[in-house]
This record gives structure tokens, sequence and C-alpha cells, in this order.
């Protein structure tokens, strides 16, 4: 079970680009999320410590079922280093 984290959504076109550059992965670099997102395919959401929830940490893509289509999270920030 996670405890002390925050679940947002996804507010706009800089938050995703944001999150992407943050965490080093794709969102950054593809509009095809922007599309997915557009056309009710799916929904990004940040998952964040509650004690910091401005810095990203994990990064969700959800289907509107509720199947997880993608998790990213930057190795080297899981780790701590």
């Amino acid at each position: 079970m996670i405890t002390n984290t925050a679940l947002l959504h996804l507010i706009n076109r800089e938050d995703i680009f944001y999150e992407g550059i943050a965490l080093n992965h794709c969102v950054a670099n593809s509009n095809i999320y922007l599309k997915r997102i557009y056309e009710h395919e799916s929904y990004i959401l940040f998952l964040r410590k509650t004690d910091d929830v401005e810095t990203p940490w994990y990064t969700l893509e959800v289907e509107p079922g509720g199947i997880i289509r993608q998790k990213e999270q930057n190795l080297i920030m899981s780790i701590g280093l």
C-alpha cells in the first residue's frame, strides 16, 4: 500500500510537458498523449508525495475503464541519487 501520496489530474499542456522533462520520459516528446486525452482514450495522472506535491514523482496513463496503460518514474529519483 502506498501512503503519503497525492494523485493529480493533468491540468494543461504545459503540465504534461514539465512532467516529462522533470522525469526524463517520453510524455514530453510526443503529442500522442495529448491526442489520447482530447479523444477521451486516456487520462494522464500525476502521483506525488504529499510532503512535496510540486515535484514530479510518477506519471500514470489510465484508460477510462481504469486500466493503467503506462506508468513512468525517473529511476534516479526513485533510488534517491
